[in-house]
């Protein structure tokens, strides 16, 4: 059985619990149960979009991806599945509808069609090589997986309290993977002096790289070929 990561990061579907605001929300995160009271207001750096349809039930979690910019690439395709090029060709068959601003709390499409757009991407070509493992709440949620064609046989797909998941650095606990706060003051990678704006950061988790923008952006040029605008 190949292993799974040494970090958390994992992609998770919400529903609201309110039978007559039946809406959902896909996010990220490195601990889900502080997200989920985060959601609910229980704990300050919720998502305003997820405030005016409290409270939220966590439904699955899709975790057991190699790195944070891997998985923050699964919730932008799986927010976004009527764009997303890698499942766009199957994406109207699962009836899902006119997307209503996927991945925010106005997004209307049900829990089962989320379900399978997700399982979709973890059988697709950009995904199916990873360990990834399938957690979902409660045993209600099973049927909507078995309807759906099955993952790849290493992936694992259950019935699990999130309580047992693990818990990744609250740092990275973001959708900002690469440009990092300009308030701060940090030293060059590239040029050594002051950084005192914007920068950008490696998104590699062991990777020390910071610097300026421009330096970088001259970094990459440096050695291409010169070219005459006409």
């Amino acid at each position: 059985m190949t292993s799974l990561p040494t970090r958390f990061y994992g992609c998770y579907l919400l529903s609201s619990m309110p039978s007559e605001e039946k809406r959902t929300y896909i996010g990220f995160t490195v601990d889900v149960i502080r997200r989920l009271k985060q959601h609910n207001g229980l704990l300050p750096g919720g998502a305003k979009r997820t405030s005016r349809h409290q409270p939220w039930e966590m439904v699955m979690v899709v975790y057991g991806f190699p790195s944070k910019v891997i998985a923050l690439s699964f919730e932008w395709h799986w927010q976004h599945g009527h764009m997303s090029t890698h499942i766009k060709s199957t994406y109207h068959q699962l009836n899902v509808g006119k997307p209503l601003n996927r991945g925010g709390a106005g997004a209307r499409e049900s829990v089962s069609a989320n379900i399978a757009i997700a399982l979709d991407l973890m059988r697709s070509k950009q995904w199916n090589r990873y360990p990834l493992r399938l957690a979902i709440s409660e045993s209600k949620w099973e049927p909507y997986i078995a309807r759906c064609p099955k993952p790849p046989p290493h992936m694992v797909c259950e019935v699990r309290s999130f309580q047992e998941l693990p818990v990744g650095s609250i740092a990275e606990d973001n959708d900002n993977c690469n440009i990092q706060d300009p308030n701060s003051t940090a030293e060059c990678s590239i040029c050594s002096g002051a950084v005192l704006g914007t920068r950008v950061k490696c998104p590699s988790t062991d990777c020390p790289l910071l610097c300026h923008t421009t330096c970088l952006a001259s970094k990459f040029l440096e050695n291409a070929a010169p070219h005459i605008l006409i």
